[in-house]
C-alpha cells in the first residue's frame, strides 16, 4: 500500500538520524484503531529503550523515533488522545508528536454524490502535496 511505501521510505531515508520503531495495527484488528493496543505498544517500546540505554554508553544512545501506520481512514485525534491519555505518566512524557502525515488516495476520498468524507478537508487544511 502507499502507507507502507511511505513508511519504508521515511525510515530508510532518516535512519542515520536516530533509531525508529514502527507501529502497525495488527492484521486481525485492521478495521478499527485500538487505543489500548497502541498504549501497550508504547509501554513496551519505552521499556525496551530503557533496558537498551542501561547497557549502552552515552555515545551509542540514539533518540527513539516512532512512526505510526494505520490502515484505512483514520481520524488523527484518536491517535493523539491515545498518547495523551496514557495511564503511565513516564510513557506519556517520553513521547511527543513531531508531525502528522496522511497518505490519501484522491480517488477514494469521495462518498456518493461527490461529497467528501467528513473531516477530510480539515486534515488537508495545513497543506496538500501530490
Amino acid at each position: 500500500s502507499h502507507k507502507d511505501d511511505l513508511c519504508t521510505f521515511i525510515v530508510t531515508l532518516l535512519k542515520e538520524h536516530g533509531r525508529w520503531a514502527v507501529y502497525q495495527q495488527p492484521l486481525d484488528n485492521s478495521d478499527r484503531f485500538s487505543p489500548t493496543l497502541f498504549q501497550c505498544y508504547l509501554s513496551s517500546v519505552l521499556e525496551a529503550q530503557q533496558n537498551r540505554s542501561a547497557r549502552q554508553t552515552a555515545y551509542m544512545r540514539r533518540k527513539m523515533k516512532l512512526l505510526v501506520v494505520t490502515t484505512g481512514y483514520m481520524d488523527v485525534i484518536d491517535i493523539v488522545q491515545a498518547l495523551q491519555n496514557h495511564p503511565d505518566p513516564d510513557v506519556k512524557s517520553s513521547f511527543s508528536i513531531g508531525s502528522i502525515t496522511a497518505c490519501v488516495n484522491p480517488l477514494c476520498c469521495y462518498m456518493e454524490h461527490r461529497f467528501l468524507f467528513p473531516k477530510f478537508l480539515d486534515q488537508c487544511s495545513q497543506g496538500l502535496v501530490s
